[in-house]
């Protein structure tokens, strides 16, 4: 039993830093982290949008709107302007304007509420940084589990990882990145068959 307690409390420590494992803490200059891809009030964000959950797939238009400071409406249509679901954050609140009934379920809610909640969420308090060669990795603390965000050299946000104590369980990937707008973000799931993939639409 004893040996057992130890393995588990190594195999607990270990996957504890899996994000930032083998990466050299910084020195804390900045105590905030801005994201800043949907911060622009003057945008409208519209994505062509391939969500999974589960066995079931959805397509069409997501649509992302700061209306004002820590206020975002997010619209899923189908290609036919058809809602799919209708959300609203203002500030820690998460309102259903409306959902379809294959999508009415607790689990599906609270996953999509994580995920939207860390992606458009502007502004983060610091808890640590960490760095190698090109990457800084800066530790956000949430009422339940950590937000990692990762920047290249320039500063430039490149993954959110969303963790509890012990593992990474949401990775949102942004690339083809410029004047603050990423054209393409995937949302992957470590520990749920949910993926959401984006594909920017406007020219601006």
């Amino acid at each position: 039993m004893r040996y057992l307690i130890i393995s588990l409390t190594l195999l607990l420590s270990s996957c504890s830093i899996s994000v930032i494992k083998g990466l050299k803490k910084d020195v804390l200059e900045e105590t905030h982290f801005t994201n800043l891809y949907f911060a622009d009030l003057s945008i409208d964000y519209v994505y062509k949008a391939k969500i999974k959950i589960f066995n079931d797939f959805f397509g069409g238009i997501l649509i992302i709107k700061k209306i004002k400071e820590n206020n975002h409406r997010i619209l899923f249509t189908t290609s036919f302007g058809n809602k799919i679901f209708d959300f609203e954050i203002i500030d820690e609140t998460f309102k259903i304007l409306y959902i379809i009934d294959q999508l009415n379920n607790k689990a599906i809610i609270k996953t999509l509420k994580s995920d939207f909640e860390n992606l458009i969420r502007e502004h983060n308090t610091l808890y640590n940084v960490f760095a190698d060669q090109t990457n800084y990795v800066y530790q956000s603390k949430l009422s339940k589990g950590y937000n990692y965000y990762i920047t290249n050299e320039t500063g430039i946000l490149l993954e959110i990882i969303h963790s509890n104590k012990f593992k990474k369980k949401t990775i949102i990937s942004f690339s083809e990145i410029k004047n603050n707008i990423a054209k393409t973000i995937s949302i992957k799931h470590n520990n749920l068959p949910l993926s959401i993939n984006l594909l920017y639409l406007n020219n601006q």
